[in-house]
């Protein structure tokens, strides 16, 4: 039943995140909610949801301390948790390697690995008992070098690398890693007007072709693809990649999502 469904969303606050969290909530799933931003909490299709099944904190997952008393206030609120969305991450360094700094990488490092793994392991005894499943949100970028993308390359092959390695350990536990595709976003916007002008030719194309043609996928489909996935991962998807940008796949999650709210 999607009214007893509680699924946990890093990142909540913007972009795939908060457009999978406002489906999700039209379907009638229990939230819990996290991001750096404290401002979501009065969100009007937040505050709509019924207060028993909504949690939202301010949650800084470089700090593993915040992330271990989100999830100790999920598991006393919901006492369950079904789908763990890991899509929380940042962009990092905008320049190349040998001009990028080590405080870039370590925040960077500390966002999109260290928090994806503390984040990960806090949940892990709620979703061994429940049997549930972890969506890892990962990028191309991940398996393709990318100039002026050192950090947000390395660190999206890390987190691919973490989804196979937690399939290979955890039997019980649906994990699969989930590529979303290019979306209109504000990361996308950040990539365009930030980092495309600095990059050489071959890369501002691919940044840029999708954009100037109109194939960019918008958030709310986007959501709606990932909101559907979460609800409906099968034993057979295990160990996974899950291709988001799939046209088919965003027609059956519309359809599904129709037919459920």
């Amino acid at each position: 039943m999607l009214h007893d469904k509680v699924i946990l969303i890093t990142g909540a606050s913007r972009g795939l995140g908060q457009a999978t969290a406002k489906c999700l909530s039209q379907l009638g799933c229990c939230l819990a909610l996290c991001a750096r931003a404290k401002e979501i909490k009065d969100a009007p299709w937040l505050t709509a949801m019924p207060a028993e099944k909504r949690l939202y904190a301010s949650v800084d997952l470089r700090h593993p301390q915040e992330i271990n008393e989100f999830v100790r206030q999920v598991q006393q609120k919901f006492s369950h948790l079904d789908v763990l969305i890991n899509c929380a991450a940042v962009l990092g360094t905008h320049t190349t390697i040998a001009e990028s700094s080590l405080e870039e990488w370590q925040e960077a490092v500390s966002t999109n690995i260290i928090g994806s793994v503390a984040m990960l392991k806090a949940c892990l005894p709620l979703l061994r008992r429940s049997k549930g499943a972890v969506i890892q949100v990962i990028s191309s970028a991940g398996v393709m070098p990318i100039s002026h993308f050192s950090t947000y390359c390395t660190t999206k092959a890390a987190q691919i690398m973490l989804t196979r390695t937690l399939a290979a350990e955890e039997s019980g536990i649906i994990a699969v890693n989930y590529d979303p595709s290019m979306m209109d976003t504000d990361m996308q916007a950040t990539i365009r007007t930030e980092i495309v002008p600095h990059m050489p030719p071959a890369f501002k194309q691919y940044f840029t072709q999708a954009y100037d043609n109109d194939l960019m996928i918008d958030t709310a489909t986007a959501g709606c693809t990932l909101a559907y996935t979460a609800c409906t991962l099968s034993p057979a998807q295990h160990n996974t990649v899950i291709n988001g940008g799939d046209p088919q796949l965003h027609c059956r999650a519309q359809q599904w999502v129709k037919t459920k709210i």
